[in-house]
């Protein structure tokens, strides 16, 4: 992208994608479901990954003028914004005459791929546990607030965590919203029991209605 005037201008390297349709091929055995915000949020994470930086990304939930309120981030890296990503707006979705959700995203090439050495660490022999938790919290608070407060509580233990499923409509209350997460619980020097994962999630759960006044949903 060009920024300035003609006889005095900069050119900005950028990275960019979009995704509209079925997030999967069509098959006969499976419904067809349509791209999201998290699926787009995902694919960047995943490029973002790439980098040796990659735990210094963070989404901030943000207002663009060509994107949905609501469904749009700033990808910030050392308190600098260095991207966006959301769904187009409406507004500008109907004057293409697009019938799809289409999600996008830009990132600054030069400060997304900005490298350190790379450190390596050790993979785990022993296997992982996959623990799920749905929570109720107030609209307002962000997926990223969430991720981190979970991730948080035993950083040495959960070595992923993912939001897979959010719920506004029947049987939550205006203004709340549910939120299941996907935890992966993993060790390197030893197989976890379910009483270590049991401690874990319980950690977790006791962080969420702490900070966040989070109702565990059944």
């Amino acid at each position: 992208s060009f920024h300035g005037s003609l006889s005095a201008h900069t050119e900005v390297l950028r990275i960019a994608g979009l995704a509209s349709g079925s997030v999967n091929p069509e098959q006969w055995a499976t419904t067809s479901e349509s791209v999201d915000f998290f699926d787009i949020k995902a694919d960047v994470e995943a490029l973002l990954a790439l980098t040796s930086g990659s735990g210094e990304f963070d989404f901030i939930a943000a207002r663009h003028r060509a994107l949905q309120p609501g469904q749009t981030a700033e990808i910030v890296r050392n308190n600098e914004v260095i991207g966006v990503v959301g769904k187009l707006h409406p507004t500008l979705a109907k004057l293409f005459d697009l019938k799809r959700s289409v999600y996008l995203f830009e990132l600054d090439a030069a400060k997304t791929l900005a490298t350190k050495p790379a450190v390596a660490i050790s993979v785990s022999k022993f296997p992982a546990i996959r623990r799920d938790i749905a929570v109720i919290v107030d609209d307002e608070i962000s997926a990223d607030e969430l991720l981190a407060a979970v991730a948080a509580t035993s950083p040495k233990l959960i070595q992923g965590v993912r939001i897979f499923d959010i719920y506004k409509g029947k049987g939550i209350e205006a203004g709340r919203k549910s939120v299941a997460m996907g935890l992966i619980l993993q060790e390197t020097s030893r197989t976890l029991t379910d009483d270590d994962a049991d401690k874990v999630m319980s950690a977790a759960v006791k962080k969420l209605k702490d900070q966040f006044a989070a109702v565990l949903r059944d």
